[in-house]
């Protein structure tokens, strides 16, 4: 059963989790799919953007500037000097994307799940 209301309820999750809320086991590529079916990707990929170009020119205005990015979506952080990965509230990597992605463990497991590699 699906109930639509006209107002607009957000839960404090990532859009894609809003999206597939109340579901299991849905793939990026499902959640991709309803966003087109509902005419919000190309709204969602802008606004992706937006956010990266925004990191970026903080970190054009204040290169020595240290700053703490929390991202769901790995392709915001590439470019960081260093990243970190938790998993229940502790640090289990750390390194660049480089280094993270040739040790092939967690960073690597969540670049391949959501195809980012």
């Amino acid at each position: 059963m699906l109930a639509a209301s006209q107002e607009r309820i957000f839960f404090d999750l990532t859009i894609a989790e809003n999206i597939a809320y109340g579901l299991e086991n849905v793939g990026l590529g499902d959640i991709i799919s309803a966003a087109r079916s509902a005419n919000i990707h190309e709204f969602i990929e802008q606004f992706s953007q937006i956010v990266q170009e925004v990191l970026e020119q903080a970190r054009l205005e204040d290169p020595s500037r240290t700053s703490l990015i929390i991202a769901h979506r790995l392709s915001t952080i590439r470019s960081c000097d260093l990243t970190c990965v938790f998993d229940k509230g502790h640090i289990i990597e750390g390194g660049t994307h480089i280094e993270l992605t040739q040790r092939r463990g967690a960073y690597y497991k969540m670049l391949n799940q959501n195809n980012l590699q």
